[in-house]
């Protein structure tokens, strides 16, 4: 008995799965599932493997998945740091130290640590430029305020700047 079957190309629904690749199998999460035959794949993490496998569904059938595909993010810069806190402080230096951010897949060989330099309103100035994850501020005046700022640098480029931060130096013993 020959038999025609007839499908609708309008009924035909598209399964899109991602996973990422740990240390083993991918697990895969259903990501999409529509008739468009295109889809863009967003809030991907940088430098990461992931995997990919589409299937089509017909009314109350299923196909079988695709042939797993593969692929890796590229890496991009640095996330933006958190702001740099003290750890000491007395009446004429700070000691700043931060938090590493996210490096998004290139290691991070530098911070940018502006400040204002106790100027209210003034613009933003390099204090330190290197790999240390802390920085002594000295020669500082008491009882002033001061603002810096921070960003993290790998070979992709530079992180936004910090949420700008102020500190105070402490008070002068009275003599």
């Amino acid at each position: 008995m020959n038999e025609s079957f007839h499908i609708n190309q309008t009924n035909i629904v598209y399964k899109l799965c991602l996973g990422d690749i740990k240390n083993g199998p991918c697990n895969f999460s259903d990501i999409y599932c529509g008739k468009e035959l295109e889809r863009m794949v967003t809030d991907l993490r940088p430098a990461t493997n992931y995997c990919l496998r589409l299937q089509a569904l017909y009314l109350k059938h299923s196909g079988e998945f695709s042939q797993v595909t593969e692929f890796r993010t590229l890496s991009c810069r640095p996330d933006t740091p958190a702001p740099p806190k003290v750890a000491s402080k007395n009446k004429n230096s700070l000691l700043l130290k931060w938090m590493t951010p996210n490096d998004n897949g290139e290691k991070i060989f530098r911070y940018h640590l502006e400040w204002d330099g106790g100027n209210s309103g003034s613009a933003f100035t390099l204090l330190y430029q290197g790999h240390q994850k802390q920085y002594k501020v000295v020669r500082l005046k008491p009882s002033q305020e001061y603002k810096f700022r921070l960003a993290g640098e790998n070979k992709i480029g530079i992180s936004e700047w910090s949420t700008v931060v102020k500190f105070h130096t402490q008070d002068s013993v009275p003599g």
